[in-house]
């Protein structure tokens, strides 16, 4: 978190720094490969058409072609000027760490699945879910069958230290976000609440459009969520790591629970 908030003015996603950061995610998830001794992790790059610089990242935990489990979040900012810089830590900082600390987990654990786990960084969320737009397009464009999508945008704050998880109700699966409900109860035991965004407002929204089943757990209720977002005091003593690692529980029962664990000698 401190590097992509302190190192980058920003990670607008026409700019240098946005494809930097993308450069660096890439980078977080072959080193965690690497350590991990794991031949069946790929890292690419899909481009956001003409307009952005910024790359998303796509990773793929695991070589099955089933259909498979998408976890993601964007990772880009608004652009920054000289003396307003926009460092996006619960927007959406909080959402890509949450997602990187899921994806390193997954790897270093040494587990293999049924299916495939797709971790997703997406660029230009903020240019109106852009990036997400371009990635699901690749993913049908490829024929890389999805399950279910799981969205996480902003995860770290933490309203009156409410420890609530709210789910979003629209642009939504009604019976996937009813499955990550049981699965918050059993594995992170935290209250659970619901709300709406009234529009679509992230890139679970492209998927849905798409016909995939997608969730989306919220920080706070909606209109209750950080009021420093798209300031330059959007920073991480803001933040609540408590509220982050909830996310990041529930990501990994998600991702573990959906995808199916092989057992060792059934690899």
């Amino acid at each position: 978190m401190n590097y992509l908030t302190t190192i980058f003015r920003d990670r607008y996603a026409n700019s240098s720094r946005g494809v930097k950061a993308a450069e660096w995610l890439k980078d977080e998830i072959t080193s965690a490969a690497t350590a991990a001794n794991r031949s069946d992790v790929s890292v690419r790059f899909v481009k956001t058409g003409d307009n952005y610089m910024q790359p998303s990242v796509v990773v793929k935990i695991g070589l099955s072609n089933e259909p498979g489990v998408v976890i993601g979040g964007h990772f880009d900012t608004l652009l920054s000027y000289p003396n307003d810089p926009k460092p996006g830590a619960d927007d959406n900082g909080s959402g890509t760490i949450t997602v990187l600390n899921i994806a390193e987990t997954l790897i270093a654990s040494n587990l293999s699945f049924k299916k495939p786990i797709y971790i997703v960084f997406y660029s230009a969320e903020e240019e109106g879910l852009i990036g997400s737009g371009f990635v699901v397009q690749d993913f049908l464009a490829q024929n890389i069958p999805v399950d279910a999508v799981l969205q996480l945008d902003m995860t770290g704050f933490s309203a009156q230290n409410d420890q609530t998880i709210y789910f979003i109700q629209d642009h939504v699966n009604k019976p996937l976000t009813q499955y990550l409900g049981r699965l918050l109860t059993h594995y992170v035991k935290k209250p659970i609440g619901t709300t709406q965004c009234g529009y679509a407002c992230s890139d679970h929204a492209s998927w849905d459009d798409a016909g995939i089943a997608a969730a989306f757990p919220f920080e706070a209720s909606f209109g209750n969520d950080d009021p420093y977002i798209h300031t330059s005091n959007d920073t991480m003593e803001k933040l609540s790591i408590d509220h982050m690692t909830d996310f990041v529980k529930l990501g990994l029962a998600f991702g573990i629970e959906v995808a199916e664990p092989l057992r060792a000698d059934s690899k």
